[in-house]
């Protein structure tokens, strides 16, 4: 007979879909990520696993440097909200400067997190396999988070619509021309 082995994590290490960690570790490959979950040295609701060797860590995020991420503060509340699949409202109260923002997703890197109209925040890979965003910025504020792909997906489905609604105008047009 098959063995089947189920493992899970405890209750206690399970983190909310998106959460603001209080410190950053900085390891050389996942395996470290691994060990530290196995031990009790690791808290991930209030810790942060970012990879930084190249040779171990596939695929690293080359374009920022750990140093810019170091030191990190913790806004006094997060308040996410689902928009819809592709889309997060996050607003953000009493933040102290910056802070890395973990969307507890496999890591894509066409989701983007904007503060208004401004760029795109620096996107990083958290915990080996999630999204992470480096944020900062002062005060109180709204962060939107929102998968890029699905524009191009919305832009097609409307020219779809169009074109269906087009194609159908034609048909009746032709029905009643062939009526008269």
């Amino acid at each position: 007979s098959a063995l089947l082995t189920i493992w899970s994590l405890p209750n206690d290490k399970i983190v909310p879909v998106i959460y603001a960690p209080k410190s950053i570790r900085f390891g050389d490959s996942p395996d470290e990520l691994v060990k530290a979950l196995e031990g009790r040295g690791y808290d991930p609701k209030s810790e942060v696993f970012i990879c930084n060797n190249p040779e171990q860590c596939k695929p690293l995020i080359d374009t920022y440097n750990p140093s810019e991420i170091q030191r990190v503060s913790v806004p006094q509340q997060l308040v996410p909200e689902k928009v819809s699949p592709v889309e997060y409202q996050i607003d953000i109260t009493g933040s102290q400067g910056k802070f890395i923002l973990v969307f507890n997703n496999t890591y894509h890197p066409g989701w983007e997190a904007k503060i208004g109209e401004r760029e795109p925040l620096k996107h990083i890979i958290a915990n080996g396999y999630a999204n992470g965003f480096v944020v900062d910025q002062l005060g109180d504020f709204q962060l939107k988070l929102y998968y890029t792909p699905q524009r191009e997906l919305d832009y097609a489905y409307s020219i779809s619509k169009w074109g269906m609604a087009v194609g159908i105008s034609i048909l009746v047009g032709l029905w009643l021309f062939k009526l008269r």
